[in-house]
C-alpha cells in the first residue's frame, strides 16, 4: 500500500476538501468566492477588490454584465448569496482602482494582439502585468467610453500600448483575438490565452486550449447594497467546503492539513535523505487515534487512519521510527505476552467451546474483573481462558513483525485448546482480531452476561450467584462507548441492558463512539492534543460515566472524572482506583496467578527481577506526577539498582544523588536519597530521548 506517488494520490482521489465550491466552479473566471466573501465580510474592500480584479481582469465591466451563474449554484437554495451585489459594493467602496504594479524587470519578449476587443485587451492586461511588452492592434474607440475608462485603469503602468494599425515590427508571439456577442466569454478567452502565451514564451511549447467553463448565461437583477449590508450579505456565506472529517476529528483540526497535502507528504517522506531533508508528516501521523471517525463520515469513504498507520509501518520498516512514542506501550505488551501470559482449556479439559480473552488491560486495571468474569464463564459455558495481548500496541506503532509474531502466538494458543469461540471484554481486541484473524469466532462478554438471568436479576427475583444479585447504587450516569465499539450494536445494547438491571438511569452521548484519547497511543507523540481530547471527553457530561473499556476508565479518572466499569455493576464490586504503571503489571500477574489457582489449584509465584528488592519511598503526589510522565517505578528501581552497584551516579548537595538508565528508546533519570534503613527516597524522575555518550565516543 502507498508505495508510489500515484498510490498516495489514488488513496485520496475522492477527497474534495479544498476544491472549488459550486459557486466558484460555475464562475467562468474561477473567482475564489470564499476568499472574496471572507474579505468583504470583514470590510476589507481593497483586499476583496484585489482578489476579484485578479480573477476577472476588468472588474467594472464584468460586474456590469455578469449573468450570475454562481447564484444558481449557491448551496443556500432558499436565499442564495447576492454575490454580484457584494461585488458592486466592493467597487463602490474602494478608494483606488486598478491593478497593483510591481517594479520587476521587463521581459525581453514582445507580443502582438490583433483585435482591440475584450478578448484581446484582457490578454494584453494579463501579460502586461507580467512585464511582457504588448502591442494591441485595432480600433479601441469603438468600445463604450465607460468600458474604455475601466480598461485604461487596469492597463495603468503596464507596458501595453494600443495602435490602430500594425507598424511592421516583429514579435515573439502573436494572438488574433476573437470577438463574439458574449463579452464575458471573450474576457475569459483572452485571459486564458495569455496564460498559454506565457507558457509558450517560457518553454517553447504551446499548450492545447482547454474547453471553456460551462455556465448558464442568465441575466438577473442585483440589489444595491450599502457597505454595511454588503458585509452582512458576505457573512451569510457558508464557505462551502467538505469539512466532514475535520468536523469529527480534533487531530485534523489541530494540524489543519488538507488530506491531499498529507498524502503528498507521505510520499515525500518515503524519500527523505537526512540531513538534506527531513520528515514533515511525523507528528501528525503519530497523533492519529485510528478511531475511524473520518472514514465513517467521508462521502468517499477515505480512512485517513489507514494512511497514517501505513506511514508508521513505513517508518518502522525503514528503521527510522520515533521509538520513544510507543516504547512504554510496547513494553507493556511484552509483559502481557510473557509474565502475564497464560492459556488453559479449563479445569480437567484439553479443549473447550468458549475461551475468555480479556486482553492485556482488563486485568491490569482490576484483576477482579478477570477472575469474576472467568468464574461466570466457566460455570455457565465451561470456558477456557487465554491471557495475553491482541497486539494493538505493536499495530499502532507500525511494528508489523512484532504484531504478526504476537498474532501467531495467539493463534497457536487458540488452536491448542480447540479453536474455541473467543469471549472478548475489549472492543479494541475485537476490532484487531476481526481484521487480522477473521477465522476466529468471537462474542462479547457483555452479551453473555446480559443473556444470563443470574447476573443482576430484577429486585425480588430468586436465584443467582451469591454476591452478584445486589442492585448497584450509582443512580444516574452517562454511558461512554469506546470508539472500537461504535459499530458493535449487540455489545452496546448488552451494556445498556446490564446498566438498566443495576438500576442505573443512563444518559446517551450526543456523539457516541468518540476516542477517549488512548487509541493509537499518541499520548507521547502529542501531549497537548492528548490533554485537549481527554479534557473534552471528560467534560461531555456532568454525570459520572459508565464505561466498558478499561483504558477509557483510566483516562477519565486521570482527568478527575468519575468512571465506573460495567463489570463493577454486573458483579457488585466496589470501583477500584486507577492503578499506577507498576501496579498494572502487578495486577496482571495477580490475575494470572488467581486464574491459574482456580483452574489448577496452585498459585504461581510471579517472577521478579533483581531490582524488585529495591525499596522506594515516594510521596503520593510525586508518585502520581511520575506516573503521568509514563515512568514506572520498576524503571526507577532498575536505575537505582545499577547506580548503587557502581554505575554512573552524581552526588549532589544534601546527599541527593542523580543516576541514569539508558534503555532502548529512552534514558531515565532519577534523583534520590539513600536512607539509613536501606530504602531510597525519590526526589524526582524524568526521561528523554537523548543518549549520553562516553568521552571517547564519536
Amino acid at each position: 500500500m502507498m508505495q508510489t506517488q500515484e498510490d498516495t494520490r489514488e488513496f485520496v482521489r475522492g477527497c474534495v476538501r479544498g476544491d472549488a465550491p459550486p459557486c466558484a466552479a460555475a464562475c467562468p473566471f474561477g473567482v475564489d468566492v470564499r476568499d472574496f466573501l471572507r474579505k468583504a465580510a470583514r470590510g476589507k474592500w481593497a483586499s476583496a477588490y484585489k482578489a476579484y480584479r485578479n480573477a476577472v481582469v476588468f472588474p467594472r465591466i464584468v460586474a456590469e454584465l455578469c449573468p450570475q451563474p454562481c447564484k444558481n449554484a449557491c448551496e443556500i437554495a432558499e436565499r442564495p448569496i447576492e454575490l454580484l451585489a457584494v461585488e458592486n459594493a466592493v467597487l463602490a467602496n474602494i478608494k483606488k482602482s486598478g491593478a497593483d504594479f510591481y517594479a520587476v524587470p521587463p521581459k525581453a519578449q514582445r507580443v502582438a494582439v490583433y483585435g482591440a476587443n475584450y478578448a484581446g485587451l484582457a490578454c494584453a492586461v494579463h501579460l502586461g502585468a507580467k512585464q511582457y511588452a504588448v502591442t494591441v492592434i485595432g480600433d479601441f474607440e469603438k468600445l463604450p467610453e465607460r468600458h474604455r475608462s475601466e480598461i485604461m485603469t487596469q492597463i495603468g503602468k503596464f507596458p501595453v500600448r494600443i495602435e490602430k494599425e500594425p507598424d511592421g515590427s516583429r514579435y515573439d508571439a502573436e494572438y488574433t483575438a476573437p470577438e463574439t456577442r458574449d463579452i464575458i466569454s471573450d474576457i475569459v478567452a483572452g485571459k486564458n490565452e495569455a496564460v498559454r502565451i506565457e507558457i509558450f514564451l517560457g518553454t517553447g511549447k504551446y499548450p492545447a486550449e482547454e474547453a471553456a467553463s460551462p455556465y448558464e448565461n442568465r441575466t438577473a437583477g442585483s440589489p444595491v447594497l450599502t457597505a454595511g449590508q454588503a458585509t452582512e450579505e458576505a457573512a451569510r456565506c457558508r464557505m462551502c467546503d467538505c469539512s466532514k472529517c475535520f468536523d469529527v476529528c480534533e487531530m485534523l483540526r489541530a494540524f489543519g492539513k488538507e488530506p491531499k497535502r498529507a498524502a503528498l507528504e507521505f510520499y515525500t517522506d518515503m524519500h527523505v535523505n537526512p540531513p538534506l531533508s527531513r520528515h514533515s508528516l511525523t507528528r501528525e501521523a503519530y497523533s492519529c487515534s485510528g478511531c475511524g471517525a473520518c472514514a465513517d463520515v467521508c462521502p468517499a469513504g477515505i480512512d485517513l487512519g489507514k494512511m497514517f498507520y501505513a506511514y508508521r509501518k513505513m517508518r518502522a520498516g525503514k528503521n527510522n521510527a520515533p521509538t520513544a512514542f510507543h516504547d512504554i506501550f510496547l513494553r507493556d505488551m511484552e509483559h502481557a505476552g510473557t509474565l502475564g501470559a497464560y492459556v488453559s482449556a479449563g479445569r480437567g479439559r484439553r479443549e473447550c467451546g468458549y475461551a475468555f480473552f480479556p486482553g492485556c488491560r482488563l486485568g491490569a486495571m482490576d484483576p477482579r474483573h478477570v477472575t469474576a468474569s472467568y468464574e461466570f464463564l466457566d460455570e455457565n459455558f465451561s470456558a477456557g481462558i487465554i491471557l495475553g495481548c491482541c497486539g494493538a500496541p505493536a499495530y499502532w506503532a507500525g511494528y508489523e513483525e512484532s504484531f504478526s509474531s504476537n498474532l501467531e502466538k495467539l493463534r497457536h494458543d487458540w488452536e491448542t485448546i480447540g479453536k474455541p469461540v473467543l469471549v472478548l471484554a475489549c472492543a479494541s481486541c475485537g476490532r484487531m482480531l476481526k481484521n487480522a484473524l477473521p477465522e476466529m469466532q468471537t462474542v462479547s462478554l457483555y452479551e453473555l452476561l446480559a443473556s444470563s438471568p443470574d447476573i443482576l436479576p430484577q429486585a425480588g427475583a430468586a436465584g443467582g450467584r451469591k454476591g452478584i444479585n445486589q442492585r448497584f447504587p450509582l443512580g444516574k450516569a452517562a454511558i461512554f462507548d469506546p470508539c472500537a465499539a461504535k459499530h458493535e450494536t449487540r455489545a452496546r445494547a448488552a451494556v445498556r441492558a446490564l446498566a438498566a438491571r443495576a438500576g442505573i438511569g443512563l444518559s446517551e452521548p450526543e456523539a457516541p463512539g468518540q476516542c477517549c484519547g488512548n487509541g493509537g497511543h499518541f499520548r507521547v507523540a502529542n501531549p497537548p492534543l492528548y490533554e485537549q481530547i481527554t479534557e473534552s471527553r471528560a467534560g461531555e457530561s456532568p454525570l459520572p460515566y459508565i464505561v466498558y473499556c478499561s483504558n477509557c476508565k483510566a483516562v477519565f479518572e486521570e482527568r478527575g472524572k468519575s468512571a465506573t466499569h460495567i463489570l463493577d455493576a454486573a458483579f457488585s464490586l466496589d470501583t477500584a482506583r486507577t492503578p499506577l504503571i507498576e501496579e498494572t503489571r502487578q495486577n496482571r500477574t495477580k490475575a494470572k496467578a488467581e486464574v491459574a489457582a482456580y483452574i489448577d489449584g496452585q498459585k504461581e509465584a510471579p517472577e521478579a527481577p533483581e531490582w524488585d528488592r529495591v525499596r522506594l519511598v515516594l510521596e503520593p503526589r510525586l508518585a502520581e506526577s511520575i506516573d503521568r510522565k509514563l515512568i514506572g517505578q520498576d524503571d526507577i528501581r532498575e536505575a537505582i539498582f545499577f547506580a548503587e552497584r557502581g554505575g554512573a551516579c552524581f552526588e549532589g548537595e544534601n546527599g541527593v544523588r542523580q543516576c541514569s538508565l539508558a534503555k532502548k528508546a529512552l534514558t531515565y533519570w532519577v534523583r534520590y536519597i539513600r536512607l539509613p534503613d536501606g530504602s531510597f527516597e525519590i526526589a524526582d524522575a524524568y526521561s528523554h530521548r537523548m543518549r549520553i555518550l562516553s568521552g571517547d565516543s564519536k
